[in-house]
């Protein structure tokens, strides 16, 4: 089982290893911004196995609120 960050964590900084070889496009900066921003914020303290729809659903309420739109990936429901 993940630690409570370690999902958001690691995730982040494969990415700062990427954009330290110079091999990450600006994407990865947008992610990076996003993981430290909303996500450690809101989820950090969860366990992975906890979230379900209903943490999802508050998590897209709460970013409604601050104007942060969040929307499923093109093909995904």
């Amino acid at each position: 089982m993940l630690s409570r960050l370690s999902f958001f964590v690691d995730g982040r900084n494969d990415m700062r290893r990427a954009l330290d070889n110079s091999r990450a496009p600006k994407t990865y900066r947008d992610y990076i911004f996003a993981i430290n921003k909303y996500l450690i914020p809101f989820f950090g303290k969860m366990a992975v196995a906890s979230i379900r729809d209903e943490t999802i659903e508050d998590f897209s309420a709460a970013a409604a609120e601050i104007g942060v739109c969040v929307t499923a990936s093109p093909g995904r429901s």
